[in-house]
């Protein structure tokens, strides 16, 4: 492609290029489409070449026909991952239902597609048919980690629920992935709603074990010490949390999740305004769908009725 004259796309090659010129320090993604023939393989080319020459590492992946329909439930997975950890824009959800739809139409069987699905109508708040849908991907793939996460989540949010519904799920994902600290996050969580502040205890223990190993490979990774923050307000350390965090805010004092996470940590210990404080900072450091992740998310139940809570939520909405 090097030294090759595209004549006639001038319009195309400058949104490409402006694209790349654009995408440092966030996430974004471009998606070229149009009918078969009018070149988009030509410019696409074009554009790899373009970001190879800036610096960037360039990954390419060209799938054999059995294998597109995984293509589209992942590319579905990042759209849904945006909606989620981006901007929070509905835009996002529709993107993803139709990649995933037609990840199926391609794979009646996919299981990515299907948990992909699933996690718009949860996300939508179609709780009856996020429960359908996970359950159908449990009943193909017993060992569905995410989805037994997903469906204890759903159940949690389920006014009436009988919660040890969740419970079963949590305990479940953490049989089958014992040194993933998300299922004893929710545990944690989950058996300090119920009351049970020793198996709270023990369930947050495992969070900071696992966390502290995986920083054993990394000691500087902002993610794992801002959960490990927030492993240590589960288990009622304050000194421990305080201590991690100021290290976090540190090391990445605009980077919207960790910041997030420390919002979630100072809720844990009931320091409202601390975490009211900290979701401003994720907000402002480009986590624009902090509002859905805080509305939902368990270590902010303290937090939520407060009226710097709900102005917050108003302001930023």
């Amino acid at each position: 492609m090097p030294g090759d004259i595209i004549v006639g796309r001038d319009g195309e090659l400058g949104v490409i290029q402006a694209f790349l010129e654009g995408t440092a320090g966030r996430p974004t993604a471009l998606v070229l489409a149009g009918e078969a023939g009018i070149g988009k393989s030509t410019l696409w080319l074009e554009g790899v070449e373009s970001a190879r020459e800036r610096g960037f590492p360039v990954l390419v992946s060209r799938p054999a026909e059995p294998e597109r329909g995984l293509a589209y439930a992942g590319l579905g997975e990042a759209c849904a991952y945006m909606y989620e950890w981006y901007d929070g824009a509905h835009t996002w959800l529709d993107r993803a239902i139709e990649m995933n739809r037609e990840a199926l139409d391609r794979d009646p069987n996919s299981i990515d597609a299907r948990f992909g699905i699933a996690m718009v109508y949860y996300h939508q708040g179609r709780l009856a048919e996020a429960k359908r849908t996970f359950q159908s991907v449990l009943d193909a793939d017993p060992q569905h980690v995410l989805a037994r996460l997903r469906l204890g989540m759903l159940v949690e949010r389920t006014p009436g629920a009988d919660l040890k519904d969740a419970l079963t799920q949590y305990r479940r994902a953490a049989e089958l992935r014992p040194h993933d600290d998300d299922p004893w996050r929710y545990l944690a969580g989950l058996h300090r709603k119920l009351g049970d502040d020793r198996a709270a205890q023990d369930a947050a223990v495992k969070v900071i074990e696992i966390t502290a190993q995986k920083l054993e490979a990394s000691i500087e990774d902002v993610v794992l010490l801002s959960r490990l923050a927030e492993g240590y307000a589960r288990f009622g350390g304050k000194e421990e949390t305080h201590a991690t965090i100021r290290r976090v805010v540190e090391l990445a004092p605009s980077d919207g999740l960790v910041l997030y996470n420390c919002a979630c940590a100072h809720g844990l210990l009931g320091e409202t305004n601390a975490a009211v404080l900290f979701l401003r900072r994720a907000f402002d450091s480009g986590f624009r769908g902090v509002v859905n992740s805080a509305r939902v998310d368990s270590a902010l139940e303290s937090v939520r009725e407060h009226p710097e809570f709900v102005r917050l939520v108003a302001e930023l909405q």
